[in-house]
């Protein structure tokens, strides 16, 4: 219910201008319920896979168990769109991958609802220049994409990448010390020079990347163990799609799959992130864990 109600306040201000509790919107990045924090997307994007699995777990054998994900699904991934956030609509469409290509009985559902909201959301772009602008021209401005000289998401992204690198390079083994990235990047070595003519500044409070972030904080022995949980998601997807295709058996569930995505999802590496050791997102990264853990003990499981 509360997911729901975050989806309705997000529509609420973005049709009328503010939400129920009187937070307006800038007509570049939808906030929602979270007021100035503009993380209402990233919310979204990470607690899709644990909606959408609780709905298949609880709602399996109900008639509205294709109606519930399939209008739900269109509902947040055009809001997670029109919030702006292009890290959080590039972690929905990473979801909507797993989801086709590992599930057995989702696949078309999910298929069917995105075809539905890539529709809805070529119609919004066409008649709203400021999603438009922040979700498709600045990204092809900033990623130069379209120049051949590619960069990391921008060039601020880039340099901010190089300088944790960098304190990685001189630390590898225990790093710099959790949180210390925003007083280490003050040091003149890890100022990253650009060009000759442009500087910019590769100080900022995190490296925007979680692995970044945790080799040049934690160092390789504080990395290897989120690194681990990773690398094993992956390898049980696609031990279970070799299984599925090949010997004709299913290993794990589709619900156990969904609840995996989540995990892949906030540890995936290609994609600026928010500080790894932020209580809201370690909430959001620990969370899906519990409830995996629950369906992997569990003998009601379907």
């Amino acid at each position: 219910m509360v997911i729901l109600f975050i989806i309705i306040d997000g529509y609420i201000q973005f049709f009328y201008g503010k939400n129920l509790f009187g937070f307006e919107y800038d007509r570049v990045r939808l906030s929602g319920v979270f007021g100035d924090e503009k993380i209402l997307g990233s919310f979204l994007s990470r607690m899709i896979p644990i909606f959408f699995g609780l709905s298949i777990f609880l709602y399996s054998k109900s008639k509205i168990a294709v109606i519930l994900p399939l209008t739900s699904l269109v509902a947040i991934d055009i809001l997670i769109y029109i919030t702006g956030e292009r890290a959080a609509f590039f972690n929905l469409i990473l979801f909507s991958i797993i989801v086709i290509v590992f599930t057995n009985n989702w696949k078309l559902i999910r298929a069917f609802s995105l075809i539905i909201s890539f529709i809805l959301i070529s119609f919004i772009s066409y008649f709203n220049d400021g999603v438009y602008n922040r979700m498709v021209t600045k990204t092809l401005a900033q990623t130069n994409i379209l120049e051949g000289n590619l960069n990391a998401f921008s060039i601020q992204h880039q340099v901010v990448y190089q300088s944790a690198f960098k304190m990685f390079k001189d630390n590898p083994i225990l790093g710099i010390g959790p949180k210390m990235f925003r007083e280490t990047c003050k040091e003149n070595k890890y100022q990253v020079l650009t060009n000759e003519d442009l500087s910019i500044d590769g100080c900022q409070t995190h490296p925007h990347n979680f692995m970044l972030q945790l080799l040049a904080e934690s160092g390789i022995i504080g990395a290897i163990p989120v690194v681990l949980v990773f690398l094993i998601s992956l390898f049980i997807l696609f031990k279970n799609l070799f299984y599925s295709l090949f010997k004709k058996t299913i290993l794990i569930s589709d619900v156990k799959i969904i609840f995996i995505s989540s995990i892949i999802i906030n540890l995936w590496p290609l994609v600026p992130t928010g500080n790894f050791f932020n209580n809201y997102l370690s909430i959001l990264i620990y969370f899906p864990l519990g409830f995996l853990m629950y369906f992997v003990y569990s003998k009601k499981i379907i």
